[in-house]
């Protein structure tokens, strides 16, 4: 009998993928809810045309890891629209499920991320917030080549009086300059 293949594959997923990346997405916003932008209760509200919409836009590529046919990380990139930003692309809502933490999958995942940006004709710049208490994902950016370039003092509101900051993080490609 054939064994299931456990290495991790990364792929883009389109709007067919609707309703697994908004599963995996409830599960990453439950897990660790002061790590995004958007609320559980807020996310559990979407559509699948909203879903299905989002994964369709052509500025946007969402990427996952799957191990076993299963998601087990996430995360997505959008590229500025207008004229004089159209070279800045954005990394939003990179999670890793728990148990496949601290294996390298964040850093493969980025790093496929990355080298499609980089080979984009126009994309020369990379941005990236990261909860600034968060010392381990601080550093595989920086690992990668972010520099911190700001904080976002109390950028997140996590509760009515509770609040993290944000480090800001860039990686420019001098050779694309």
């Amino acid at each position: 009998m054939e064994q299931p293949d456990f290495t991790p594959q990364i792929e883009i997923l389109g709007p067919e993928n609707w309703k697994e990346y908004q599963e995996f997405r409830l599960k990453a916003l439950k897990t660790t809810p002061t790590a995004f932008g958007a609320s559980f209760e807020e996310t559990v509200l979407h559509t699948a045309d909203q879903i299905r919409s989002k994964l369709s836009n052509p500025n946007r590529k969402d990427y996952v890891v799957r191990v076993g046919g299963k998601i087990i990380a996430m995360a997505n990139y959008t590229l500025e629209v207008p004229a004089n930003v159209k070279h800045l692309a954005k990394i939003h809502g990179l999670f890793v499920d728990p148990d496949f933490q601290r294996r390298g999958i964040a850093e493969s995942l980025l790093k496929r991320m990355l080298d499609d940006l980089h080979r984009n004709p126009i994309t020369a710049r990379v941005v990236l917030s990261v909860n600034n208490a968060n010392e381990a994902p601080k550093a595989l950016y920086k690992k990668l080549g972010f520099i911190q370039f700001g904080l976002g003092r109390k950028e997140m509101k996590i509760s009515p009086k509770h609040y993290s900051d944000q480090a800001q993080m860039e990686l420019i490609f001098e050779d694309k300059l």
